[in-house]
């Protein structure tokens, strides 16, 4: 079942950590085959340039190690790509609109958070299949099932926003359209009493942006201590105490990228 974990130890780090530990090595024992002759495309199969593992036979637990590696490279690209976009909104580059901007980066950030959530709920489906067939009562049924309940609770409200965005209407946030509007009326032209409205707009933007900041800081934070109990129940399935990969019991080597 999972369990709280203290958010500093880093349990998605560990998982990262340990994984790709055993990724080198797989990838050591390729290159290594290939130096003799036996020629692999589990390299090719890594960097994305191949879907077929073909060559000199892979042994099992490399082929796992490689297809669970790739799926979590996407899930922790994703994490990285949440924390870059509050490095992003620090600072207005010269020559664009401002306003835009802040309105781009946040319909990024709704984007990635859905791809996020995605890529979790399709991690825990593999391993839900990899592990099949799955007793109702077992510890493997409930971890999984607690994994996608707490990824609902964490995400849904968020993604819901970025939801309406693709499925109903244009995300739409009145602050950031506001902005549009007063950045149009301080471009250009030296009207009378215009600086009112250029320090308004100024004042407004800056507003937004801190708001914008501090909510994205806020839920990335909560996401971290998410993936920190997710992975750290995943830990356990999939690593020995050694460290050694546990191969799932019903694991079939992909056919092209499933």
């Amino acid at each position: 079942m999972l369990r709280a974990v203290d958010s500093t130890k880093g349990e998605m780090e560990r998982f990262k950590e340990t994984l790709f530990a055993a990724l080198r090595c797989a990838l050591s024992r390729a290159h290594q085959q290939s130096e003799n002759g036996n020629h692999s495309t589990l390299g090719k199969f890594l960097m994305g340039q191949t879907d077929e593992l073909v060559g000199s036979p892979v042994a099992e637990s490399d082929g796992f190690v490689v297809d669970l590696s790739l799926r979590f490279s996407e899930i922790l690209r994703s994490t990285q790509v949440l924390n870059d976009i509050v490095v992003y909104l620090k600072r207005f580059p010269p020559g664009i609109s401002r306003s835009r901007y802040l309105n781009y980066h946040v319909r990024s950030y709704l984007q990635e958070m859905y791809i996020l959530r995605e890529r979790l709920n399709a991690l825990l489906k593999k391993y839900e299949r990899w592990n099949s067939p799955l007793a109702p009562n077992s510890d493997t049924f409930t971890t999984l099932s607690d994994g996608r309940n707490l990824i609902a609770k964490a995400f849904d409200r968020i993604v819901d926003v970025r939801g309406g965005d693709v499925h109903h209407r244009q995300f739409s946030d009145p602050e950031l359209e506001r902005l549009e509007g007063w950045e149009g009326l301080v471009e250009g032209g030296v009207d009378p009493g215009k600086e009112w409205m250029t320090k308004a707009y100024e004042d407004q933007i800056k507003t937004a942006r801190e708001r914008w900041m501090t909510q994205i800081e806020t839920n990335n934070a909560t996401i971290a201590q998410v993936l920190d109990v997710v992975f750290d129940s995943l830990f356990g399935m999939t690593f020995a105490a050694n460290g050694e990969v546990i191969i799932p019991k019903s694991y079939r080597p992909p056919r092209g990228r499933e």
